[in-house]
């Protein structure tokens, strides 16, 4: 609006400006505008009105726009989250959906609104693109108030320790608990996934998973365990049972064959669990199926998930001021100089009675804004 008094959404009037400004272009469509931002005879203008274009639509920049509506008159955020949101039980966002943030890519991201007050031409100078500064910034939106700090704590891949923990796969977590690594939660996944070789036992706990699964379903009444993983079906629910006690439930479980007709040995195909439940896709309520994988990966965070309400409930009963949890990580809003994160990270650790041998770790940071 600054560049050029229009919105960047009016994509005929931002067209027709452009061309007045020396710029024909055929259309605004994305691959237009990213073959025009490689030309290097482009004005500095120019070029800011077609990222500032580019970006209008992205969902990382339109939460702005979010964050804004969702501000009550005390200029706070509220009702962001909500409880139990995911089938496992993990919380979830709503409205600005704290939980999908945009990951930034400039350095220092939370300077860029202080950068911002000494005008474009800073933000520019010191960011390249205004839009990908912006973008980057979202998270720092989340301000403490005067007199007050950020504290936050994060779990350590907690998700690849749990199921390295709930399948025995002693080697990959003594690991975690001598080494201290500390890597992305999907990475550490992924390495697992990679070296499927390596820990035999996390193959074993898929597989083992699903027997359970599918024998409880046609054993209607027995409960069925393996080390920490064990399933029951009563009334209309396949119940997993979780260390901490509290259950994930699959509606009417039912197990198919299918026959295989081969030429020389006709055979049937080894059986498939499925349950009723909405798919994600087509957002409709029907028949789906289900695998030892995907049983225990909602097991591993479910439970991860219980190790981080176990912290919040500690936490808030000690005093902390809780006000936000997104995944595997705790916000809370402190007086300056009161705790830090490492006051923080030490009430997380705390081992839960029914996680003995699982080791739990958790880092975080202090500052005045939100930051990854």
């Amino acid at each position: 609006l600054e560049l050029t008094g229009l919105e960047p959404t009016q994509r005929e009037k931002v067209k027709n400006w452009l061309a007045e400004d020396g710029l024909e272009l055929p259309n605004l469509q994305a691959a237009t505008l990213t073959q025009t931002l490689l030309r290097t005879d482009l004005t500095q203008i120019q070029r800011e009105v077609i990222e500032i274009r580019q970006s209008a639509g992205k969902s990382s920049t339109s939460k702005y726009l979010k964050f804004s509506d969702t501000l009550s008159s005390d200029l706070t955020a509220k009702f962001t989250m909500v409880a139990h949101g995911a089938k496992t039980g993990r919380t979830t966002g709503r409205d600005a959906q704290t939980s999908n943030l945009p990951r930034p890519t400039v350095p220092c991201p939370e300077l860029v609104f202080d950068t911002a007050k000494l005008g474009r031409d800073a933000v520019t100078m010191i960011y390249g693109s205004v839009m990908q500064a912006a973008s980057s910034a979202i998270r720092s939106l989340i301000k403490a108030e005067d007199g007050y700090t950020w504290v936050q704590g994060d779990y350590s891949q907690i998700e690849a320790r749990v199921l390295a923990w709930g399948a025995g796969q002693k080697s990959f977590v003594a690991y975690c608990a001598n080494s201290g690594i500390s890597i992305e939660e999907q990475e550490a996944i992924r390495v697992i996934e990679i070296f499927r070789k390596e820990n035999p036992m996390i193959v074993k706990f898929w597989k083992k998973a699903q027997e359970c699964a599918i024998e409880a379903v046609l054993n209607k009444g027995q409960r069925f365990t393996y080390k920490h993983f064990s399933c029951v079906y009563s009334g209309d629910f396949l119940r997993v049972m979780l260390p901490s006690g509290r259950e994930i439930v699959y509606y009417k479980p039912n197990v198919k064959y299918e026959y295989v007709n081969r030429k020389k040995w006709p055979d049937w195909k080894p059986p498939k669990l499925f349950y009723m439940g909405i798919n994600s896709t087509t957002k409709q309520f029907c028949n789906m199926s289900t695998y030892g994988g995907d049983l225990v990966q909602g097991w591993t965070q479910a439970t991860a998930r219980d190790i981080l309400m176990e912290a919040w409930t500690r936490a808030v009963g000690r005093g902390w001021d809780v006000r936000l949890t997104v995944y595997d990580e705790l916000l809370c809003h402190e007086p300056i100089g009161e705790h830090d994160h490492r006051d923080l990270c030490e009430l997380m650790t705390v081992q839960p009675e029914w996680a003995a041998g699982l080791p739990i770790a958790a880092d975080g940071w202090t500052g005045p804004r939100y930051r990854k």
